[in-house]
């Protein structure tokens, strides 16, 4: 009986970091890529269409080191069987993934037959690690930018506003707007004002 493949999905920001990752994942005849994605916002949804075995993913997305491992926090809350390993170029990022969640947390300098090794004993596991309780705090969840920028929508202050009061692009607001829903896990700007007030984010 042939023998069942893993399937991986593989999540990282960066064109060279995904393609070297499959250069060395398809030398394997007992690993199968069934998706990839450059969006760590596009991760839970991936990971219910193509119920992969494995999730490797990076910590460190479009320079934010905190929203890596929130995301593992989130992916496990809502699928507890998927094994996840988390790769990283920053030890310091480590703990906080494993506390997430992470079956495992490598770094970018693994060697190919370490990391096939990792990703086998991963995925024989019959119990996946499950996250630790949550401990918001500024530093964890979001960057001081962000919560700058989150004082002052809980003033009410429309896109243009933000842009001027601080002296940036429009366009980076909205990205700092967009980062700061996801990682609050709410739809809309009232309910990250609820939120963070509920957390402790808001002063």
């Amino acid at each position: 009986m042939e023998k069942k493949q893993i399937t991986i999905l593989i999540a990282d920001d960066t064109t060279v970091a995904r393609e070297g990752l499959k250069a060395i994942l398809e030398t394997a005849s007992d690993i199968r890529i069934v998706g990839e994605t450059d969006s760590v916002f596009s991760i839970p949804r991936l990971v219910e269409q193509l119920s992969p075995d494995v999730l490797l993913m990076d910590l460190k997305w479009y320079g934010d080191q905190s929203v890596g491992w929130i995301k593992i926090r989130e992916i496990k809350e809502i699928n507890h069987k998927i094994k996840i390993i988390a790769q990283t170029a920053y030890e310091e990022l480590i703990p906080d993934a494993r506390n997430s969640g992470a079956d495992e947390v490598i770094t970018k300098s693994i060697r190919r037959e370490e990391l096939l090794d990792v990703i086998r004993n991963v995925a024989a596991r019959k119990v996946g690690r499950q996250p630790e309780s949550p401990t918001m705090s500024k530093q964890d969840i979001l960057s001081p930018r962000e919560i700058e920028v989150l004082r002052l929508l809980d003033k009410g202050l429309s896109d243009k506003e933000l842009s001027n009061a601080l002296g940036i692009e429009v366009n980076t607001v909205k990205n700092h707007v967009k980062n700061i829903l996801q990682k609050l896990n709410v739809p809309n700007r009232r309910k990250a004002s609820i939120k963070a007030r509920e957390e402790g984010l808001l002063k």
